[in-house]
């Protein structure tokens, strides 16, 4: 491992004298503090060791079970789609509106669920986060494909007729 690189789970507070070891939410942080019994260099290495034993046990089947799961920190259960409701131009209204991220491009892009309903507007944005593409031509031609071959945007196209 690199000097400088912490395994993941790993976080050192830059204040205080302790070092974090928490992955997933329903494990408890343990902390591995230092100062005037112990010395850094030697927690350092203790929460390195720690944290690399503790990795192995993630196996891939858990990671499979955490994506898609909506959690505290993840309302809509796709990494990088987020609702969002800011104030609108009246007083008292908001605007919401889908909003899909990724590596490489903060802003994002919008989908406004006044102008596509909520489902169509979370698969939009659920669309633009797999292909990673601002164009909004390209993610409703994506939709539409998909809504015709009957995978889970086209169920949801179906059901955002009704409301």
């Amino acid at each position: 491992m690199r000097n400088g690189k912490l395994p993941i789970g790993v976080t050192e507070s830059k204040t205080e004298p302790w070092f974090r070891y928490s992955r997933g939410e329903l494990t408890k942080p343990k902390y591995f503090y230092y100062g005037t019994e112990r010395r850094k260099k030697e927690v350092r290495a203790q929460v390195i060791a720690f944290a690399l034993r503790e990795n192995k046990r993630w196996t891939p089947k858990i990671e499979a079970a955490r994506k898609g799961r909506r959690t505290k920190s993840n309302k809509s259960g796709v990494v990088g789609v987020s609702i969002k409701v800011e104030k609108g131009r009246l007083p008292g209204s908001t605007y919401q509106y889908w909003w899909a991220r990724w590596p490489g491009c903060p802003s994002g892009v919008k989908f406004s669920i006044l102008e596509h309903k909520n489902r169509k507007a979370f698969s939009l944005a659920r669309i633009a986060r797999q292909l990673e593409s601002k164009d909004k031509a390209v993610v409703e031609r994506e939709y539409l494909d998909q809504a015709k071959s009957g995978k889970s945007a086209g169920r949801l196209l179906k059901s955002t007729k009704n409301g």
